[in-house]
Formats: C-alpha cells, structure tokens, sequence
C-alpha cells in the first residue's frame, strides 16, 4: 500500500543549469506539500500538474533564493487559476512578512489580491506542528543562515527533508529515524562548510539500525553529479541520485 507520492521537481543546486532547483511535492491521501519553491521551480511544477489546487501546504526549509524566490509566481498563477481553498506557509519566525514582502517585491501590491486564504504558520526546532492525521518536526542542519530539516510522520510512515546545510546530531537523529529521507549531498569526498557531504551522510547510514529504506541524495555541485551517482551505487547502502521530475511511491 503507497502511503505518499514523491515527485522530484528539482534536484539540483542554485546555479546548476542542467537541473531545477531542489524541491519536492509529496502526496499522501489527505494532504499535498511543497517542499521549498525555488526561482526554477514553478514551471517544474505546472508541466506536472497545473492544479491550482494542488498544494496544501508549502513549507520553506530556509530563505535562501534557490529555495523561495519562487513563490511570487507560483501564487500570482494559483489566483489566476482561481484558487478556491486556503493555502498554508510554514517557515521559521517571520515567515508571513517574508513572504508578503517577497510578494510585493515581484509584482506590487499582489499579496492583499490573491483572492484565497493564505494561512502562515511559523515553526520551530522546539515544538512540533500537527496537520490533521500527520506529525511535523523540525531539525536544525549547520548552514549559512538558519535551516530546519523536514520530517513529517503518520502511522507507520515517515519522511525526513533536510534542505540545506551539514549534518547535526538533531538532523542525523531525525535522518536514521525515517523510513525514507531526501538529503543535500553537495560534495562526494572532502569537507565544505555548511554543506552535507558524501563521507558524512555515509557515516551516518552505516551506523543507523533500522537505516531508511531509501536515501534520495539531491543538491550535488553542478560538476559533481555523474560522481556522486557513482559513489551512491558502489556504497552497498540504499541510495539514489534521482532526476528532475521523477517520481517514486512510498510505502
């Protein structure tokens, strides 16, 4: 039985032009998510499904642009679509003047004329956030600016999202934990500061009992995919490189 649909709209870092910023969009039977809406993202979304229905919740994993600064246009199309159910945001402390800000920016005085509901929910490492049947917790990750890791749980499902930034053991913690994890790999080997790297995710993976069932490895450097892919299938655990829209069941 598929307990969520996990569609990959971008798998790849800020300025890789092979590859649309990373996002997900997970469905399960009552709720759509839309993890991070980077500037490349929308058009991702709408060749999937043009649906201004779609999404449900949006959550920001940070605000650095590859992650937000597509938003103006994913929300300015839901109007024109005609949107007819409340949409919530959920980011850290500030999330609804951030985003009514980023609105305005791109197409003045757009926030106040979306014509639906749209419902702002600030969220913390410190206290988990019920939506109907699902549990969300929050994780910080060691980045340049805060960033709060993803899981989301229900019955016997989980799935952690970490956005961006290097492994803590909070994210570690909440990474081994879930059934399924969608993790930054920005480097195969060596350190880099604010990013997870191949040799820590790996270290993490060989030491979790039970591990997830499967880790999607997204956000490689533009030059280091066809690398990363590489290391991912000679490392005898199970992870995958996915691409730009495809699509995976969950159970």
């Amino acid at each position: 039985m598929t307990s969520a649909r996990i569609t990959f709209l971008g798998t790849g870092e800020a300025f890789d032009a092979q590859a649309n910023n990373t996002s997900v969009y997970v469905r399960t039977a009552s709720i759509g998510y839309l993890v991070d809406c980077g500037f490349t993202v929308p058009h991702a979304l709408w060749r999937v499904n043009a649906d201004p229905n779609l999404i449900d919740v949006i959550y920001l994993t940070h605000f650095h642009g590859d992650h937000v600064f597509g938003l103006p246009a994913l929300l300015l199309r839901m109007k024109e679509d005609g949107r007819s159910k409340p949409l919530a945001i959920l980011g850290q402390t500030g999330v609804k003047v951030f985003v009514e800000r980023l609105q305005n920016f791109a197409y003045a005085g757009t926030f106040k004329e979306l014509g639906f509901t749209l419902n702002a929910i600030e969220v913390s490492a410190t206290k988990e956030q019920r939506l109907g049947p699902h549990t969300l917790t929050f994780h910080p990750t060691r980045h340049v600016i805060t960033n709060l890791a993803l899981r989301l749980a229900f019955g016997d499902f989980s799935l952690f999202v970490s956005g961006d930034g290097e492994l803590t053991p909070e994210s570690s913690d909440a990474l081994k934990s879930s059934r399924y994890a969608v993790q930054e790999c920005y480097a195969v080997d060596g350190e880099r500061k604010f990013h997870a790297t191949f040799p820590a995710i790996r270290d993490v993976l060989e030491h979790a009992s039970p591990r997830p069932l499967r880790t999607f490895l997204v956000h490689p450097a533009r030059t280091q995919r066809e690398r990363l892919e590489e290391a991912a299938a000679a490392s005898g655990l199970p992870m995958v490189v996915p691409k730009d829209l495809q699509m995976y069941d969950l159970d």
